[in-house]
């Protein structure tokens, strides 16, 4: 009977709790400051000045456009405006390089791409991180889209 009292109390007790439900927005915050939390120190200005950048390559346009072109109903549509000049950067990644500073190049284009119905869907701005692997030496091209955490961008001059 002492059981049964206790659980009755028990269930009681855990049904006067409400639990709140939170929001879209406030999950990605949280997450974004999870991620941010397991960063390493940002690199001193120091070692931004001095960093290797690599030397941008001159297939970086066609290293975007390949990437794009996995993601795109159709590709070959597609019409790209490289009208900014590639600056010098660094992301600070946990799934590149340990979450430690990669040095590459930041490029910035609009591009419009043909959907599903043949229509064209209008500019996108969008914004590339082109870097050298330390591991294999090989250049990769990467989005570094607003709405992915796991980037964190500052350019340099």
């Amino acid at each position: 009977m002492k059981k049964l009292c206790l659980v009755i109390a028990s269930l009681l007790i855990v049904s006067c709790v409400q639990l709140k439900p939170f929001s879209v927005e406030e999950y990605q915050a949280n997450k974004k400051m999870e991620l941010i939390s397991k960063l390493p120190n940002p690199p001193s200005p120091a070692e931004v000045e001095h960093a290797s950048y690599g030397k941008l390559p001159n297939d970086y346009q066609k290293m975007i456009k390949s990437y794009l072109a996995f993601f795109l109903k159709d590709p070959y549509s597609a019409i790209y405006e490289f009208n900014h000049k590639p600056v010098k950067g660094y992301i600070q990644d946990l799934e590149l390089n340990s979450g430690r500073p990669t040095f590459g190049w930041l490029v910035n284009f609009n591009y419009n791409a043909k959907n599903s119905y043949g229509a064209y869907t209008g500019k996108e701005y969008t914004q590339f991180f082109v870097y050298k692997d330390i591991n294999d030496g090989n250049y990769y091209a990467r989005p570094t889209s607003k709405s992915s955490f796991d980037y964190i961008f500052v350019e340099t001059k």
